[in-house]
């Protein structure tokens, strides 16, 4: 009988705790190398850059065919302004709407009035991009304009 509850709750016995000693760093002293110095103001600079040009992925007019909806591709045109923060949905189909857009790093994502949500992530190129219908269709989206 004891070895039966031993084996029935040994997954909930404790572990032992082992505390390992690791040495803490020692601070240096003196006046930062120039080495470093160039470091930290080039790594400021290149997220700057990063932090202004973000936008600017996703500005500009996308064009590009989805199979969503009807059962035959429909023609969109996709404008994003300078900010990525507004899409003007545009198609034969559907009309023209406009959405709020919400970026995230490498995408910007926006519901449509159905409830549908898109997804814009533009390709290292800056020319291209998948656009992702997540009512199940994906298509690649060509930049036409800035």
């Amino acid at each position: 009988m004891v070895v039966f509850m031993l084996l029935v709750f040994a997954h909930r016995l404790w572990a032992p705790i082992f505390e390992i000693e690791t040495p803490t760093p020692t601070p240096t002293r003196g006046k930062p190398s120039q080495q470093a110095k160039s470091k930290k103001v080039q790594s400021e600079s290149k997220f700057s850059a990063t932090a202004t040009s973000e936008p600017a992925r996703f500005a500009g007019t996308w064009i590009g065919k989805v199979l969503a909806g009807p059962p035959y591709p429909v023609e969109y045109t996709l404008v994003v302004n300078s900010a990525g923060t507004k899409v003007q949905e545009k198609s034969e189909v559907w009309g023209s709407h406009s959405y709020s857009a919400i970026r995230n790093g490498k995408s910007i994502q926006w519901e449509t009035l159905g409830h549908s949500y898109w997804k814009l992530t533009p390709n290292s190129d800056g020319r291209t991009a998948l656009v992702l219908y997540l009512g199940g269709a994906s298509a690649i989206f060509h930049k036409k304009s800035q």
